[in-house]
């Protein structure tokens, strides 16, 4: 008896915490999943016919190529809608180029695409409202469209991504990108090709000088 009730546990563990399954080559996580990432475990919260997209448990992303989310998947019978992509999910993917996000998808996540420097590809659709911290970080894209559904914007989201073309009510303008809607220089984004309206700093801090052409 012992013995049956030693064997039951082990596999209620297992189950509870390697809850995550794989369709076509991409993992989701249904709610109250643990996922394994950056060295710890963290909590999957969804609805109960919700998924969350992420890597594999237990090993680092090792996606590549062009990935396309679909906007549901099923699995076991089941069908879920597909509503996140998790943090880390893509970090340091740098065989990755394309990535498809469907409408369904609400948020993306803390680096969730960090680093990843073969990225040439990307939409982001309309449906989502957060980007979060560093999440398009190294990526290097040359532009990146950011639809105004979008009012959460983390800390260097777009850090070394050339150009974004945002006009939405997020605050943190640029997030680290190099210009935003229309031009750069030096330390700053300008709203005005005169470059006399300044948008944002990109700076490294210390002692900062604004041009004398700058009006506001």
């Amino acid at each position: 008896m012992k013995r049956i009730f030693t064997i039951f546990l082990t596999l209620f563990v297992a189950s509870s915490v390697w809850a995550e399954f794989e369709v076509d080559g991409v993992w989701y996580y249904v709610n109250g999943d643990d996922y394994w990432t950056e060295g710890e475990y963290r909590d999957i919260y969804c609805a109960p016919d919700e998924v969350v997209v992420g890597h594999e448990n237990g090993s680092k992303s090792k996606y590549s190529g062009d990935i396309s989310i679909p906007s549901a998947v099923t699995y076991n019978g089941k069908t879920y809608k597909v509503t996140e992509i998790a943090e880390c999910t893509f970090k340091d993917c740098r065989s990755l180029t394309s990535v498809t996000i469907p409408n369904s998808v609400t948020s993306i996540g803390f680096e969730a695409f960090y680093g990843c420097r073969g990225l040439t590809s990307i939409t982001i659709p309309n449906s989502v409202s957060s980007i979060g911290t560093r999440a398009f970080s190294g990526c290097r894209l040359a532009s990146l469209t950011i639809p105004n559904s979008v009012t959460s914007i983390g800390f260097e989201a777009f850090y070394e991504v050339d150009y974004i073309i945002y006009s939405g009510s997020a605050e943190g303008s640029p997030w680290g990108a190099y210009r935003v809607c229309k031009v750069r220089d030096d330390n700053f984004c300008y709203e005005d090709d005169g470059m006399t309206i300044i948008s944002g700093y990109i700076g490294n801090g210390g002692d900062v000088v604004i041009p004398n052409r700058v009006t506001t």
